[in-house]
C-alpha cells in the first residue's frame, strides 16, 4: 500500500479526542448533483478507521469522514465535516461530535452513497480469485485492475500482467496464475496493519494560517525572514501551484516538513485540520515539531479551541514580539533535533 495515509482528529459525544486514519486513495468526490443544497459545491467522502493514540492498528470498524464544501453569501468557500460510524452521523464542531438527529435531504443522499461504497473489498477480491477469466478474460482483468488501483497496488509488474491478459484474452496461463496470486496477496493485506508514511526529512517549515490580508502581511514580514534566518525553507499551501487533490498536496508538504507553525488567530478550520495532520504524524514517531501561535488580543477576546488551550502557545502583541518569540522557539527545536 502506498504511503498516502494521514490522520485527522475527530470527536463523538463523549468528548474524547479520537484519531481517524485514512488513505487518500479512499476518497470519493461528488459534484453537481441535483440533490445538493443551494450553496453546496462538492462533497468528498473518505473511508478509514479509528486508531489508538499511540498505535496504528485499527480499533474500529469502517468510519466515513464527510466534507461538504459550500459557499457563503460572501462567496467564501467553507466546509462542514461529519463522521459516520456504527450507523450514526456526528457533526464535527470544535473537536466535539454532535449526533445528527434529523437528516436533511442532502445528508440522506450522502448516506445512500456510503451504502454503495461499503461494498466489502474482501468479497470483491474473493469473487475475482474464485472465478478467474469470468465472465471473460478481458472483463476479469479490467475488474481486477479497478480493485487493485483503488487499493494502490498497481505495480508496473501488475500492470504488465493485466495488459497481457487483456491483449491476449487469457491465452497465457502463467499470467492468469500470476494475477490470481496478486489478488490473493491483496486479499490477505486488507487485514494487515497499515504502515505510517515514509519520512523524507527536508529542511522545511510548513505554515498553517488564515489567508486574510493581515496574516498574509505577517507571513511576509515576520515568518519568512525568521524561518529563512534559521536556514529553513518555508511553504504555505496557497503560495503553490498544484494539480489534483489539494488534500494530497497538504499531506505531502506536512509529511516532508521538520516544523509546522500553526497560527490560530481567527480559529480557521483549515489551520486546525493541518495541525491535526502533524499531530497524527507525531503519533507514528514522525519527527515533525509543532509551534502554535496566536495574536494575544484575539486569544484574550475569542479564545482558541479548547483542545489546544493547554498547549504552549506563543502569544504575540507586535511584529517584533512575534519575531523574538518565534525565533527563540525555532532555535530551541533546532538545538533539540541536532543534539
Amino acid at each position: 500500500m502506498e504511503n498516502n495515509l494521514h490522520w485527522i482528529s475527530f470527536g463523538l459525544e463523549d468528548g474524547k479526542v479520537r484519531w481517524f486514519c485514512t488513505d487518500l486513495s479512499s476518497k470519493f468526490k461528488i459534484e453537481n448533483e441535483n440533490w445538493f443544497n443551494k450553496n453546496t459545491k462538492s462533497i468528498t467522502i473518505y473511508k478509514g478507521f479509528e486508531t489508538a493514540e499511540n498505535d496504528i492498528k485499527p480499533i474500529s470498524e469502517d468510519i466515513y469522514r464527510i466534507s461538504i464544501n459550500y459557499k457563503t453569501s460572501e462567496r467564501k468557500l467553507h466546509n462542514k465535516i461529519y463522521i459516520f460510524v456504527k450507523g450514526e452521523l456526528y457533526k464535527q464542531e470544535c473537536g466535539n461530535g454532535i449526533k445528527v438527529i434529523r437528516l436533511t435531504k442532502e445528508l440522506k443522499q450522502v448516506l445512500e452513497v456510503i451504502e454503495v461504497i461499503q461494498m466489502n473489498k474482501k468479497e470483491e477480491l474473493k469473487r475475482l480469485i474464485d472465478n478467474p477469466l469470468k465472465p471473460n478474460a478481458v472483463e476479469w482483468a479490467m475488474d481486477s485492475e479497478d480493485v487493485l488501483s483503488n487499493m494502490n497496488l498497481l505495480s508496473p509488474e501488475t500492470k504488465h500482467c493485466i495488459k497481457t491478459i487483456k491483449d491476449h484474452g487469457g491465452a497465457f496461463k502463467q499470467y492468469n496464475d500470476a494475477l490470481v496470486a496478486i489478488l490473493k496477496r491483496a486479499y490477505k493485506s486488507i487485514a494487515n496493519v497499515i504502515t505510517p508514511p515514509s519520512i523524507k526529512p527536508r529542511h522545511q517549515v510548513f505554515v498553517a494560517m488564515c489567508f486574510d490580508d493581515e496574516r498574509e502581511r505577517l507571513y511576509k514580514d515576520v515568518l519568512i525572514p525568521i524561518v529563512q534566518a534559521a536556514n529553513y525553507s518555508i511553504v504555505k499551501v496557497n503560495d503553490q501551484e498544484y494539480e489534483g487533490s489539494i488534500i494530497g498536496k497538504i499531506v505531502d508538504d506536512i509529511t516532508d516538513s521538520t516544523i509546522l507553525i500553526a497560527d490560530l488567530t481567527s480559529n480557521r478550520g483549515g489551520v486546525y485540520y493541518e495541525l491535526g495532520i502533524a499531530k497524527g504524524l507525531q503519533l507514528c514517531n514522525h519527527p515533525i515539531r509543532t509551534i502554535l501561535t496566536c495574536d494575544k488580543a484575539f486569544f484574550d477576546d475569542e479564545k482558541v479551541h479548547f483542545d489546544v488551550q493547554g498547549d504552549n502557545i506563543i502569544l504575540y502583541t507586535s511584529d517584533e514580539d512575534y519575531k523574538e518569540k518565534l525565533s527563540r522557539r525555532i532555535q530551541s527545536y533546532k538545538n533539540e533535533m541536532n543534539g
